[in-house]
């Protein structure tokens, strides 16, 4: 149990260290009020929808996307002087609008659970945004929709699908005779800020397949920054677990004990998650991808039957194309 605190102490105080540490880097934060006067100016009445520093033919820029008064959107990219470099109309997607941004990348996997060993599998990526509507597809699917705006914060229905959740009893002698997982579908709300540049979030999601009926809460900070002409995007993650989600993934029933697996029956706990993603552009809209995670569990989850491991880690790399 010690050890647990210790290392979930460790992870959490590393995640903020890097989090925190983005502030030596670079801050994007407010728009500068020159460059906000630059932007009403040419575009008056327009709404600006996003800021966020980007790297641009080998530079660092500041991207402005603003949705103009007649309702074109536009992509401003100025130079960390002022100088304005770049000023074109978003068209999106042709008949669909929006952006779109597909990729491939090769995953390493090492999860906790006993008798299973590291994965190499290709994966896909996607990512499409069209107004309010965003569609995520990396390790599952995942639909949200902009719902509201309150005090700064923006609201939003989240859909997912988890495809391949938790472990398969063929995946190792040890889990077999253990039930299979199958597909699960969620709901809930998201809350999301960004405040000088740091990234909030809060998600509750309630699985409404009927396999487990859990939900769970996940709280994350995240704070993407630009250095030495990458993006670097550190977070970290706590998520609490519901007792029926738990068990779902790291219990045992009667019917699945034997010798050397006794039936188990866990309560709530919580995973902690440090991630730190790396994109850096390769030519025009090609860039590459590198995604490194570690996770680790509280003891009612490290304490099953079924894990010989406290922690899971994985390591992503591949290729992601802007459209």
């Amino acid at each position: 149990m010690c050890s647990i605190l210790n290392r979930t102490v460790t992870v959490f105080f590393l995640g903020l260290f890097l989090i925190s540490s983005g502030h030596l880097f670079a801050d994007p934060g407010e728009l500068p009020e020159n460059l906000r006067r630059e932007v009403m100016n040419r575009f008056p009445g327009s709404t600006i929808t996003e800021i966020s520093y980007e790297i641009w033919q080998g530079k660092r820029v500041i991207e402005v996307e603003l949705l103009s008064a007649d309702g074109t959107r536009y992509e401003l990219f100025f130079s960390r002087s002022g100088e304005l470099i770049k000023l074109e109309k978003e068209d999106g997607l042709p008949l669909l609008g929006g952006d779109l941004r597909l990729g491939i990348a090769g995953r390493f996997e090492r999860d906790p659970y006993k008798g299973t060993r590291g994965e190499y599998e290709l994966v896909p990526f996607l990512d499409y945004e069209n107004g309010p509507l965003e569609i995520r597809a990396y390790d599952g699917l995942e639909l949200s929709v902009q719902m509201t705006e309150i005090w700064n914060c923006s609201v939003s229905l989240v859909s997912t699908v988890s495809l391949e959740p938790g472990y398969d009893p063929d995946d190792a002698h040890e889990l077999k005779g253990m039930n299979e997982l199958h597909t699960l579908f969620g709901s809930g709300l998201e809350i999301r800020m960004d405040r000088n540049g740091v990234e909030y979030s809060l998600e509750f999601l309630q699985e409404l397949s009927g396999e487990h009926s859990g939900h769970e809460l996940e709280f994350q900070i995240a704070y993407p920054i630009v250095f030495a002409d990458c993006h670097i995007d550190p977070g970290i993650s706590f998520t609490w677990l519901s007792n029926k989600t738990v068990e779902y993934f790291y219990g045992v029933d009667f019917i699945e004990a034997t010798d050397t697996r006794p039936e188990y029956h866990p309560t709530a706990d919580y995973e902690l998650e440090l991630a730190v993603r790396l994109t850096k552009n390769l030519w025009k809209n090609l860039s590459a991808v590198a995604l490194l995670e570690f996770e680790t569990f509280g003891a009612e989850i490290t304490d099953s039957p079924l894990i010989d491991s406290d922690q899971e880690f994985s390591a992503v790399g591949g290729l992601i194309y802007s459209f």
